[in-house]
């Protein structure tokens, strides 16, 4: 074999070890939500400076760019463009403000952290396999932490006062959060497991989202659980199964409802807000006094902040200092932000990420479309949390991936390679 070709090969496969590393720090880092929590109980730098060292530790990266951009959704990179110069703009015409600044640098950071982790997850099929299996180590882990939580309340906040829901979140601090990364997790990893885990799998990630007793997360995995039935992710023997046995727990708890509520109050110190909503879920006739009646009572007020201007909205972070409420529905606070263009961007950053995907990632990015658009019913941080901004990366890395293998198996590309090597 020629030495300098045998030089560049060793070098391509250490930039892709060196490349799979920083891939699976990054999941693991801010996946797990570690760099935020970590900040936040005084530990270690602020995520941003993680973020700016995963920047610098990808430069080598650049030095096979000319070999790696093709690999790289250009979807995606379009869709960012257009995204900071809508709050460039909207931005410009705000008063600047202390707070609205700090709310644009955000914008920048969450940007340039999509396109960084789109250009880590790039190019290698093996590589997106292990980052997939990075994402199931960390939803088993973050179940884990739930059920920590859920048994000893005080765990991970202490007298730090991070977690102030009574709910279990573990590192994400945010109990919504912690079901949203969870179901996420259960989405990209599910298909790499031998088909007779799967329904198993698709259980541990139930009760992950049932313990942090948010609503959001409890629709969305029976969502996410009709998909997997329709697209045969689940073997329909097993879905048999687990729908005989739902309907057996099902069936249990409406007979010992308040022995079960009873026993979860003695035996857990669980929180006003936790109690609630476990005697709705068991009770359907339970008298439910809501305790988010504030998410409820903002939708008339948002909404007519949004006819007052329709056409541009009232600029960026204007739900941030319109009051103590934020809208909780990412719908609503870019509509109220941005005006009529603003009810656009997210589902238009979810079709791109998903464009012409195909085989087994058409049905991944069916079911991470459908459940990131509910989800947006239910919270207006996705674009700022860095474990949901990760799968967007990863959802477009693997569409054009998916692409490119459709394209060079088609019978047209390979009678043309099949020309070549004659030639």
């Amino acid at each position: 074999m020629n030495p300098t070709l045998n030089k560049k090969i060793k070098k391509i496969d250490l930039l892709l070890c060196y490349q799979c590393v920083l891939a699976i720090s990054s999941v693991l880092i801010f996946g797990t939500n570690l760099a935020t929590y970590l900040f936040d109980i005084g530990i270690a730098p602020p995520p941003t400076t993680w973020i700016i060292c995963f920047g610098i530790a990808a430069i080598p990266l650049l030095f096979s760019f000319s070999s790696r951009y093709k690999y790289i959704s250009l979807n995606s990179v379009i869709w960012c463009g257009l995204y900071l110069v809508v709050s460039l703009v909207s931005f410009l015409f705000s008063d600047q403000s202390e707070i609205i600044s700090q709310i644009f640098r955000n914008r920048i950071l969450s940007v340039f952290f999509l396109l960084l982790n789109l250009f880590l997850f790039s190019k290698s099929k093996n590589l997106e396999i292990w980052v997939r299996r990075t994402i199931f180590v960390v939803t088993i882990i973050s179940i884990a932490n739930l059920f920590y939580e859920f048994i000893y309340p005080s765990i991970f906040t202490g007298l730090t006062g991070l977690n102030d829901s009574g709910r279990p979140a573990g590192f994400y601090e945010n109990p919504n959060t912690a079901g949203c990364a969870v179901l996420l997790g259960l989405i990209f990893s599910i298909s790499i497991l031998p088909l007779k885990y799967r329904l198993l799998f698709l259980t541990i990630c139930g009760v992950g989202a049932f313990l942090t007793f948010s609503r959001g997360a409890m629709i969305g995995w029976l969502i996410i659980t009709v998909i997997f039935t329709v697209k045969h992710i689940i073997p329909r023997r097993q879905v048999i199964y687990g729908i005989l046995a739902l309907l057996g727990i099902l069936i249990s708890l409406g007979i010992s409802s308040d022995l079960i509520a009873n026993q979860l109050s003695s035996n857990f110190n669980l929180s006003n807000n936790a109690m609630t909503r476990m005697e709705f879920l068991l009770n359907p006739k339970f008298e439910f006094v809501n305790d988010d009646t504030s998410r409820v009572d903002i939708i008339p007020f948002a909404w007519g902040q949004f006819l007052e201007c329709p056409l541009f909205g009232h600029g960026i972070g204007y739900t941030e200092i319109w009051g103590d409420i934020r809208p909780h529905n990412m719908y609503l606070m870019m509509i109220v932000e941005h005006g009529f263009l603003g009810i656009t961007i997210l589902p238009t950053l979810v079709f791109l990420s998903i464009k012409n995907a195909q085989r087994e990632v058409k049905t991944i990015g069916l079911s991470f479309a459908i459940f990131i658009l509910v989800w947006g019913l239910f919270s207006h941080n996705i674009l700022e949390e860095r474990n949901i901004l990760l799968m967007f990366s990863l959802m477009a890395s693997m569409t054009l991936r998916s692409q490119l293998e459709q394209r060079n198996s088609s019978p047209k590309t390979l009678i043309q390679k099949n020309q070549g090597l004659r030639l």
